[in-house]
Formats: structure tokens, sequence, C-alpha cells
């Protein structure tokens, strides 16, 4: 969290004294992967610490949001030439994402959310793009391979 004060407070000296609002996206292999996907983490980080420390000021800065879209460190290419359960599933997983029937089986499924009455305002109307699906499917993998290929802490 260091680094994430130090690069908002680098954008607010370079802002020329107007206040921001900001959204950042974490990427990258990181050993920090399993700590940043527990339950409130980066949410504490944001309220607890970016929030509390840049949006008391004058020429405040305001952390909308964290993404968090980092992986593990396991090499997911080493894990795929594997003979095991799960480099079937990554490879099942890498043949989905290819797959425009697979996609459109997954954007049917996905259909009653998009046009359920509560929801429908937060999503878009046409349902999700190809690349929202690649993305969900992408975000499965990941949390297969953090729950079967790390070791527990």
């Amino acid at each position: 969290h260091d680094n994430l004060s130090r690069r908002v407070q680098d954008t607010l000296e370079t802002a020329d004294g107007r206040c921001l609002v900001v959204r950042i996206t974490l990427t990258g292999r990181t050993p920090l992967h399993r700590t940043m996907r527990q339950a409130d983490y980066l949410e504490d980080v944001r309220e607890s610490i970016l929030n509390a420390e840049f949006a008391g000021q004058s020429q405040f800065s305001w952390c909308e949001r964290i993404d968090d879209q980092t992986a593990s460190l396991i090499d997911r290419d080493e894990l795929l030439k594997g003979s095991d359960f799960l480099a079937e599933v990554l490879s099942t997983s890498e043949r989905a994402k290819l797959d425009p029937e697979v996609l459109a089986k997954l954007q049917g499924r996905l259909a009653d959310l998009y046009q359920h009455q509560r929801y429908r305002r937060y999503l878009d109307a046409y349902g999700p793009s190809d690349d929202d699906l690649v993305a969900l499917l992408d975000g499965a993998e990941s949390l297969t391979v953090d729950l079967l290929a790390e070791p527990n802490p």
C-alpha cells in the first residue's frame, strides 16, 4: 500500500492543483495475489489508507475503486504442459475462450441476469461481449489455479 500511496501522491503533484478521483487497476504476477483476493482487503486499503490519507486535503484525491487483475506467480504455461487435473482444467478453459459456440452458450446462461429487473440497469443491455465472457473465464481460471495449485497459507 505504500507504493499505491506514493503513486497517488505523484499523480496529485502533476495535477496542476486539480483534485482527483482515481480508479486503480493492479496487474501482473505477484506473491501478494492471494492476499489481495481476501475479502475486503483492497476495500480496506482503498478506504482506510488511500482515502483516509488523501481525501481530507485541500487538493484531494478520492479513490473510487481498486480493480485487482493480478495473477499468482505460478507459471500457467508450465501447468498446461502437465497431465494432471489442473492441466486439463486449464486446457479446457483455453479451448472455451477460443470457441464461439461455447461463448454463445455462456452468454445464454447469463441472459437471465442481464434481463433481471433489479440488475439490468447496472449491466449492458446487449449482454456480455465476447471480451467480457473471456474475462469471466480468465477470472474463473485464476481462482481455480489459486485453489488447486498454490499451497495453503
